[in-house]
């Protein structure tokens, strides 16, 4: 999905910054879509009486699978510290770690789940307390203990209500047997003492493992280096490395493609002027001017298109530079193969047009310069849905914005039926606000509506 991603914590901490706790005696509010975790602990009851050691196993499983199959594994790495804070009665803790990701909680439950662009996680609750019917294991030093002492009915055993020869001798294990039935509440009430004890002494060996691990001032610190990272990251990429003055032998293939990835134009035109195809691919038919769009490398561009190179090039998902010109967010290239002739409407594998690719990605300019050109604004994918339906799930508000004022259809469904506002979460209030009341108003997020006097933009034909 991207670059090797940062560690877990630093990655949950970047998506948001940590919240100032509430003063004391006043209850942290907020808006409608976000609850503050309850403190209540979930009561169940499992449908057969599982032990300690089993109830571990069974989180165990569910945290090493549930990143694999949907959400980010930073978000699942958040959830799993946060709901551990939680029986362990920090709840302090625990809100922070959710504050810090950035984490929604609807109904103030880690039940359900959302983060901040609006992926759905659920827990089991098996995750988040333990059952009522939970049976106690014994250690080894429970074990070793000396047994309670015999209280004086043993020695009233009813003997003479047994017949026969085994009258005068009775198996100790019946004695056993009969002494649990009439102690069982006092054995069971011991039982129940000595495992309150051992989750007392197991959440506080956790609490101390989540603060050495995640400690506020920890997260802080490693959002700070990530931002750093970033800006390095972002410095190293507008300043390309040096070129050769001078490139002697042949560039092959391999070089000539990472050279579009990395703008070295020396490179680019001596394997052009040795002859090499400008539509020289990969074993994903991935070409230099793929690449170089995803980059946004103009220079490089131009000469491509100059030297042949086809513009509306697919590759093996049929996707064509001007959908990775959408996905790298560069207005100025997708100007350009728009003015050398690329189609705007062109489809991939999934028929997802360019504006489908800007409004995912959630690049408003590009998405703003397509309905400016008077493109099929409800085209919709291999799964039926539409710019609106792509928005509306990932909370692009601007974007929803945009593609109201331009007429798209609210009332337009997938292939499974539902309507963009059928696709609204609860918490996302905005969102569900703005297709109810589709009618342009005062400003909002810097779209501006007729009483403004701000004209909105008409279409025009597609080049």
């Amino acid at each position: 999905m991207g670059p090797a991603e940062e560690p877990a914590w630093a990655t949950a901490w970047e998506t948001g910054a940590v919240r100032g706790r509430p003063p004391q005696g006043h209850p942290r509010k907020r808006a409608g879509r976000n609850e503050p975790l309850k403190k209540e602990r979930l009561k169940w009851k499992s449908d057969y009486p599982m032990t300690d050691g089993q109830l571990r196993s069974k989180r165990d499983e569910f945290w090493d699978t549930a990143p694999a199959f949907e959400g980010r594994k930073e978000i699942w790495d958040a959830l799993k510290a946060a709901a551990y804070a939680a029986e362990a009665n920090d709840h302090e803790l625990a809100q922070a770690i959710l504050d810090g990701a950035s984490i929604t909680l609807p109904h103030g439950t880690l039940c359900e789940c959302y983060d901040e662009l609006g992926n759905r996680y659920q827990l089991p609750i098996y995750c988040l307390s333990p059952p009522v019917n939970l049976l106690l294991e014994h250690t080894e030093e429970e074990s070793l203990e000396p047994p309670e002492p015999v209280p004086s009915e043993r020695r009233e055993f009813p003997l003479k209500k047994l017949r026969g020869a085994a009258q005068g001798k009775l198996p100790m294990d019946m004695l056993v047997l009969e002494d649990e039935k009439r102690l069982g509440a006092q054995n069971l009430a011991l039982q129940k003492v000595k495992g309150q004890e051992r989750v007392r002494k197991t959440s506080l060996d956790l609490r101390r493992e989540i603060i050495d691990v995640g400690g506020i001032q920890n997260l802080i610190e490693l959002r700070k280096k990530r931002k750093q990272k970033k800006r390095e990251a972002l410095a190293a990429a507008q300043e390309p490395p040096p070129e050769p003055e001078e490139i002697t032998g042949p560039v092959d293939e391999e070089t000539f493609l990472k050279a579009a990835v990395e703008g070295k134009m020396k490179v680019i035109e001596k394997f052009l002027a040795d002859g090499g195809s400008a539509d020289t691919c990969d074993e994903f038919r991935r070409t230099a001017l793929h690449r170089a769009s995803l980059e946004g490398h103009m220079e490089i561009l131009e000469k491509l298109l100059e030297s042949g190179a086809t513009v509306d090039f697919q590759d093996r998902l049929d996707c064509t530079a001007m959908h990775w010109a959408c996905r790298g967010g560069h207005l100025e290239v997708v100007k350009l193969l728009q003015s050398r002739g690329a189609n705007t409407n062109v489809r991939d594998k999934l028929l997802s047009t360019p504006l489908h690719v800007a409004v995912r990605t959630g690049h408003v300019e590009i998405v703003e310069h397509f309905l400016s050109l008077g493109l099929d604004i409800n085209a919709r994918d291999r799964e039926g849905d539409s710019a609106l339906h792509d928005a509306v799930r990932l909370n692009r508000y601007k974007i929803i914005k945009l593609l109201l004022l331009h007429g798209a259809d609210m009332m337009s469904k997938n292939l499974a039926g539902k309507t963009p506002t059928d696709l609204v979460q609860l918490w996302q209030a905005d969102t569900r606000h703005a297709l109810e009341h589709p009618e342009p108003g005062t400003e909002q997020n810097g779209l501006e509506g007729p009483g403004s006097g701000r004209q909105t933009p008409q279409p025009v034909p597609a080049q």
